[in-house]
């Protein structure tokens, strides 16, 4: 079974894509919208783009998305 990646790009504090190359569903919890009166679960979301090759998912950063989906995988994040 491959394993799935997932590339999540928020900007200005709101999530703005999600690329996959895998069919997936996201849920975003926003802890810091706790406070604000905004909602702290949205979603769920599918992928903006669903591609076998992420590395020319973000044509702003093509060559330092190749150089980070070419590392292997560290400790997990949570």
């Amino acid at each position: 079974m491959s394993q799935p990646t997932i590339i999540i790009e928020i900007q200005n504090g709101k999530l703005d894509s999600v690329y996959s190359n895998a069919d997936v569903r996201s849920i975003l919890i926003d802890r810091d919208n706790a406070g604000t009166g905004h909602p702290t679960v949205t979603g769920p979301f599918s992928p903006t783009l669903v591609k076998a090759d992420l590395s020319k998912a973000c044509p702003d950063d093509p060559g330092v998305l190749a150089a980070l989906l070419a590392r292997p995988a560290d400790t997990p994040y949570f």
